[in-house]
């Protein structure tokens, strides 16, 4: 019988391209990766990779196994969502993947309730970007806390289920002494360009509505904290959520973009449903989300006017 463990490094390989970045996100040696390989490959009796220069490739068989890889996972997964299900106790190790705006106050927030809660969860909490939902697909993590903006259209993943946390405008931050009502300040003004997939178009489709069409960025960051002590040092003006304003600098103020607003999700996996530990990792996001959410709606800001577009 195939020895999962084992799979799971042709798996990795097949994902990263090469036996070094496989073992390096498992956490292994390169040549402990190789051994386990080679094992994988004696108890076949099957050649799996094979050398190309310096790099190796799936041969037809290794194709093939690793084509119905996800299968035996998924059963394997949903064998130990059943037990710890039975068992009723949340247990094992909890790997979520998330943002940088939501690691600085949903996710403490919620890990410092679960500490209390559930002693023998133990979790890791890992900052990720575009590649985060690809990562949980891939079960690089077990829950993602991703993000939505209403004015980009994105795909939605299949075989995972979701939870959502919170709603939350957004916000334009500048200088206090600027009149952001004034059009031509908004026209004049330096722009935060963001990379990030999401969030780069949904920046640009805020800014055209306020009328900027060709927008000067001179700052190019997914580090929301910097863009707000950009704005405070009137560099350029950010396009940032709400969580983010929880923590604004001296010297700015907030203008909220009227008719978009941000979404945080959490994503699991469909066969980790009903798992204890995934539940009340979900749980606590929630309370956390809704805590935050009361902050959210107490921000002091202005209402901006959408130009006609």
């Amino acid at each position: 019988m195939i020895d999962p463990h084992r799979l799971r490094f042709l798996v990795e390989v097949a994902h990263w391209g090469t036996v070094t970045a496989a073992a390096e996100a498992m956490g292994y040696s390169p040549s402990a990766a190789s051994q386990q390989l080679a094992a994988l490959q004696r108890d076949l009796d099957l050649d799996l990779l094979e050398r190309r220069g310096r790099n190796v490739a799936l041969t037809a068989a290794g194709e093939a196994l690793v084509a119905r890889a996800d299968a035996v996972f998924d059963a394997l997964e949903a064998a130990e969502t059943a037990a710890r299900l039975a068992g009723k106790r949340a247990s094992g190790h909890v790997r979520i993947g998330a943002l940088g705006s939501t690691i600085v106050d949903l996710l403490p927030l919620a890990v410092e309730s679960l500490r209390a809660d559930e002693p023998d969860l133990h979790l890791e909490v890992l900052h990720l970007g575009d590649e985060m939902l690809s990562e949980l697909g891939h079960r690089g993590i077990d829950l993602a806390v991703e993000h939505r903006w209403s004015n980009v259209a994105v795909a939605e993943p299949t075989g995972v289920v979701e939870r959502e946390l919170l709603r939350e405008p957004v916000f334009v931050v500048a200088r206090a002494d600027l009149d952001l009502a004034d059009p031509t300040v908004l026209a004049e003004r330096s722009w935060v360009e963001h990379p990030c997939r999401q969030c780069g178009p949904a920046t640009r489709d805020v800014i055209r509505r306020l009328g900027v069409v060709e927008p000067t960025m001179p700052f190019r960051t997914d580090d929301m904290t910097v863009m707000l002590h950009v704005a405070a040092l009137d560099a350029a003006i950010p396009v940032v959520p709400a969580l983010v304003c929880l923590h604004l600098p001296d010297g700015v103020r907030m203008w909220e973009v009227p008719g978009v607003e941000r979404t945080i999700r959490a994503f699991i996996r469909d066969v980790g449903v009903g798992d204890p530990g995934l539940e009340s990792v979900l749980e606590h996001l929630a309370a956390a989300g809704q805590a935050l959410q009361h902050r959210i709606a107490q921000l002091d800001s202005t209402p901006l006017v959408a130009a006609a577009v």
